[in-house]
């Protein structure tokens, strides 16, 4: 009988040693940082967007790779707004430099305006895992991106239709005197 009780307490001990060490293996993953990529800021070479152009915002991985659902968002405050970035098929994960990398995208609506630049909020809506079943961590610490550079101008490139323009008195070419209206 004692025999059969040292059996069974090595077993036990055995069986949760090995559950401890795959729970250290597996690990967590956190934030690592929030990046708007050279390739992809403002069609104007300059610091902001304009109304039509896409925000792209990458979001690396500490720790591994992460799986990220398509129906996570990410949180940014544009001026007193909070917009939605979206991470949807097509637009999320590339692996990069040992971190998994995510990425969110939102397209400047006419009205968005943010003179001292965007701040990343929240990370959530979704569900993350990592890979090997660990943990992810979806704080932002710091709120920004590229220290507040990114400035957004919702009245840059508005498309204005419906002008008419009157013709010239004469042929195809206004003089002086002839009022353009």
């Amino acid at each position: 009988m004692i025999r059969v009780l040292r059996c069974a307490a090595v077993l036990l001990a055995a069986l949760w040693a090995f559950g401890v060490g795959e729970a250290a293996a597996q690990g967590s993953s956190s934030v690592n940082r929030l990046l708007i990529p050279n390739h992809l800021r403002p069609a104007s070479g300059g610091d902001t967007y304009g109304v039509g152009e896409l925000i792209i915002i990458e979001v690396s991985f500490t720790g591994g790779a992460v799986r990220m659902s398509s129906d996570m968002t990410l949180g940014v405050q544009i001026g007193s707004t909070t917009r939605q970035f979206q991470c949807g098929t097509g637009n999320c994960g590339t692996q990069l430099s040992g971190a998994s990398t995510w990425r969110f995208r939102y397209t400047v609506q006419a009205g968005d305006a943010d003179t001292d630049g965007i701040r990343v909020q929240t990370l959530g809506g979704g569900t993350a895992t990592r890979a090997d079943g660990g943990n992810v961590t979806l704080t932002i610490a710091g709120n920004q991106v590229d220290g507040g550079n990114w400035k957004v101008d919702g009245t840059l490139g508005v498309a204005v239709t419906g002008l008419t323009l009157n013709s010239p008195l004469v042929g195809d070419t206004f003089r002086l005197g002839e009022v353009i209206e």
